[in-house]
């Protein structure tokens, strides 16, 4: 059996900081994107706005609740949010080098009623702002200094009136729920005119400040982004339009039920929404806001039906928008533009592998078309064997689990709930609120034959409704799809025990498994209580087959080639030892990995033209008489003489007469098999034939003789397949 030497190689599952944490620094200001390339849109959303996530876990906030101390939060934290602001707006089409937490001074208007002293900071009204709101539970532009506010400052109350304002968000999650302004936990008035998104992709706009705090025991986490820009702070960039969703190829997940239109100066008071869908067929819209001033810049709002603003799409959907009646600069206009909706977690070029099923056990290279907009392409190549192992959460027993849980619980738990042995895994979410997950991923992966299935047991300890839990399966990492699920209950029960759960799993495709809960809605059970979650045991695999090793190839990224050789796997496959090889494509951090393997079992032979050309240039055209490089030379010659069939060449030969006839000679190391090797004669470069001809070869040359011409002659090799 083949023995892998095992390269360290790593999937990225979108998940934060996955494989980032040994690059350069990923950029947080001026970001670009060309919105016409999905390639392109899909490089930046993993590249930037992946690269924001996972904000909870460097965020090192100083504060205290109880004391009223607003603290401060890492650098790392708040360059999370400046890329995540930034990201929005490159992605919309403006200038994308806005600071945040700059240290700039508050704006502070005559006519306000409370004035912090100037050399009050943003950043530190925002962040004491954001405090109040959370010890508040509840928003207000105009905060009194009276309860709720308690936390109140004159710094505080500026902050909240020049800013946006979130609790149950705070980060890089409340600027997402500012720019989708239709989450439910988003508590602001301006969600109709979607004016905190009008705030974030203003013209011009340089300087943001933003004041985040956790959520602590009943109190919930808050986020106050500090929109107002003073004089000094704008910049006059070329004026545009400015659509959301914006124009182009647009991720699915960041679709909102309110779309806009901004201009600055513009007058959208008489204007009219046209929407249709890639048919042509006209989508019902209702104009929501077109009036509303002095919030961003000027904008029309309108609403689409749920089907439209859905956050997943099975396949890339285009819309096309008209708005008509828009006046400005003294003339009325009509902006025309399409959105092309799509699932970053889903490429669509085929990443397949062409070359031989049976190549030698010297190797053999492998084409594949190279997908644009990646950074770099390889060959995975793994061995398989049957499963015979059950994930459990013993001790020792699953090294390959890989923990994505927090790290205020344990995820293998030996109390209270156990189905054998003496612990299990628990799931349980740490706080109520969008983006709040769990998991753990069994770091295997399992190619499922027919009749596969994976059976697990499960125990639901206190769950809510708004609770769900999800078996998930995955073909490379980025895309999870749900085989099974279960939501909590109302009623404050446990499951009475486990119960063994069996799914079924498509065959012939290799997956990894991920165990998830998640929060849709509502309050859930104090996760404090030990018995709050949902516990797992034993997930196992039937019919299964799993990849023990796996190498990973280089490419040669010029020709769209990969070798599999002795050399690039690390030792001679043996004869009948079988690999499962993968094209893997690298855009923007992600590994994108093909769910169409090819299946090589090595041993085979090279008898002939076509075998050669499979194994050695698997992309050939033409065929045997073909010119693929166009050198004059056909392939079928160029296999019979050893040179390539891509790369022009010259075909060396010695020309001499000898005793009246004409001799010809070529080097030749071997004679390759399936072909005849036949000199042919001519007088009039018209008519050719092999008849007198001889041809022999002997210590590493070809040599021809043509019978004797009586006048001028030529001579020129033939090669034929029998």
């Amino acid at each position: 059996m083949l023995r892998l030497k095992l390269h360290l190689w790593a999937l990225i599952f979108g998940m934060a900081g996955a494989s980032l944490a040994t690059q350069a620094p990923v950029p947080t200001t001026n970001l670009e994107v060309d919105t016409s390339s999905r390639t392109a849109v899909l490089a930046f959303w993993n590249e930037y706005y992946k690269a924001s996530e996972g904000a909870d876990e460097v965020m090192g906030w100083s504060g205290d609740h109880s004391t009223c101390n607003e603290g401060s939060n890492s650098l790392a934290y708040t360059e999370k949010i400046e890329r995540r602001i930034n990201f929005y707006r490159a992605l919309a089409g403006l200038d994308a080098s806005t600071l945040t937490n700059s240290g700039s001074q508050v704006v502070i208007a005559s006519g306000d009623p409370y004035k912090p002293p100037a050399s009050q900071s943003k950043q530190g009204a925002s962040q004491r702002a954001a405090l109040m709101f959370s010890w508040a539970d509840q928003l207000s532009h105009s905060p009194a200094p009276v309860s709720p506010y308690s936390c109140w400052t004159s710094g505080a109350w500026n902050a909240a009136h020049r800013g946006n304002l979130a609790v149950g968000f705070h980060g890089p999650e409340a600027i997402d729920a500012y720019m989708r302004e239709n989450d439910p936990l988003t508590l602001s008035s301006w969600n109709s005119q979607v004016g905190h998104r009008r705030w974030i992709l203003k013209h011009g706009s340089t300087d943001f400040a933003s004041g985040d705090v956790p959520g602590y025991l009943s109190l919930r986490p808050s986020n106050v982004l500090y929109v107002v820009q003073s004089s000094s702070e704008t910049i006059d960039p070329p004026e545009r339009f400015t659509a959301w969703p914006s124009e182009g190829y647009f991720p699915d997940e960041l679709m909102a039920t309110q779309w806009s239109l901004s201009h600055p100066g513009a007058d959208f008071s008489s204007a009219t929404v046209h929407m249709t869908d890639g048919e042509g067929s006209t989508i019902a819209t209702v104009i929501v806001d077109q009036t509303t001033t002095n919030v961003g810049d000027p904008t029309i709002v309108w609403s689409v039906p749920p089907s439209v603003s859905s956050s997943s799409v099975v396949e890339d959907v285009s819309y096309s928008v008209t708005i008509s009646g828009i006046q400005l600069g003294g003339e009325s206009v009509v902006h025309s533009y399409q959105v092309t909706v799509f699932d970053p977690d889903v490429l669509t070029e085929p990443l397949t592998l062409q070359g031989a099923s049976n190549p030698p056990t010297t190797g053999a290279n492998y084409a594949f078309d190279l997908v644009e907009g990646a950074s770099r392409h390889v060959v995975l190549a793994s061995e398989v064997e049957a499963v015979d192992w059950i994930a459990g959460a013993e001790d020792g027993a699953s090294g390959y689990i890989v923990d994505e849980t927090d790290a205020g619980y344990t995820l293998r738990t030996s109390t209270p709930y156990v189905h054998s042995g003496v612990r299990s895994f628990r799931l349980r979410l740490p706080a109520a609120g969008p983006g709040q997950q769990e998991a753990f991923i069994i770091d295997r992966e399992v190619i499922p034959g027919p009749g596969a299935t994976i059976s697990y047991y499960r125990r639901r300890g206190y769950m809510k409704p708004g609770v769900l839990f999800e078996l998930q399966t995955s073909t490379g990492g980025t895309v999870w799809t749900t085989v099974d699920s279960v939501n909590g209950r109302s009623t404050v029960t446990t499951d009475p025990a486990f119960s063994l759960q069996t799914v079924g799993l498509a065959e012939g495709t290799a997956v990894k498994v991920r165990a998830i809960i998640r929060w849709i809605s509502g309050s859930i059970f104090d996760p404090s209580d030990s018995r709050s979650g949902i516990f797992l045991d034993e997930i196992s695999f039937q019919n299964c087959e799993w990849a023990t090793s796996t190498v990973e190839i280089a490419a040669d990224e010029v020709a769209g080639i990969a070798r599999v050789d002795p050399a690039s796997l690390g030792e001679t496959p043996a004869p009948g030892s079988s690999l499962t090889l993968r094209l893997s494509s690298e855009i923007g951090g992600v590994d994108y990995v093909s769910t169409s393997p090819l299946e090589v079992t090595f041993g085979g032979s090279i008898d002939g033209f076509s075998d050669w050309a499979l194994v050695n240039y698997p992309n050939l055209t033409g065929g045997f008489d073909g010119d693929h490089d166009g050198d004059g030379i056909p392939s079928g010659v160029e296999y019979a003489f050893g040179l390539s069939p891509i790369d022009p060449s010259v075909l060396p030969r010695t020309l001499s007469l000898e005793g009246g006839s004409l001799e010809l000679s070529s080097p030749l190391d071997y004679q390759r098999t399936g072909v005849s090797y036949q000199l042919e004669s001519s007088t009039d470069l018209s008519s050719w034939s092999t008849a007198g001809s001889a041809v022999n070869w002997a210590d590493g040359e070809l040599r021809g003789t043509a019978p004797p011409q009586g006048g001028r002659g030529f001579v020129r090799w033939k090669v034929v397949e029998p």
